[in-house]
């Protein structure tokens, strides 16, 4: 079984058969631990995506984003399980090595711990920097109707 993650949002620009897409972030990120992190990285409650524009859509307009679930897995691997396994064998290395050279156990410990954490920002940066090289994940597959003024209104009032 092949599951999808499907999204909204709004056509920014068109270029070849790549869009520009706003997207609003789901509703479930406000329970997240970690969604005051995103929200200071990426901006806020909207995010940009490519997507191949299977649908022909223009600027302006509304479509249905469909993602294979696979690559939103592959993502939180890459970002959340590869450094806090580099933290955990970094800081194992320093311990064990800190005192051949030197330093004891926990000042080894304590520098493997923050080579990992430079490292991994310095990985993480250099993906995301090829990322524009790659074909995006999201493909937009419907033109949506345009919600109506007063339901966008309504909608955007909190409570």
């Amino acid at each position: 079984m092949n599951e999808r993650v499907v999204r909204e949002g709004t056509v920014l620009s068109v270029e070849g058969d790549l869009a520009r897409v706003v997207v609003g972030r789901p509703d479930a990120c406000g329970h997240c631990a970690a969604s005051n992190a995103c929200h200071t990285f990426s901006g806020g409650r909207t995010h940009e995506a490519r997507a191949r524009n299977l649908c022909g859509a223009i600027a302006g307009q509304r479509v249905r984003l469909e993602m294979d679930a696979s690559s939103l897995l592959g993502a939180a691997f890459l970002v959340y399980f590869l450094p806090s396994l580099a933290i955990l064998l970094f800081t194992w290395a320093g311990h064990t090595l800190g005192p051949e050279l030197g330093w004891s156990a926990n000042a080894g410990g304590v520098t493997g711990a923050a080579m990992a954490l430079a490292s991994a920002a310095v990985f993480l940066f250099l993906h995301s920097r090829s990322h524009q090289s790659r074909p995006p994940a999201f493909s937009a597959t419907e033109i949506l109707p345009d919600l109506p003024q007063d339901a966008a209104c309504r909608n955007s009032i909190p409570g």
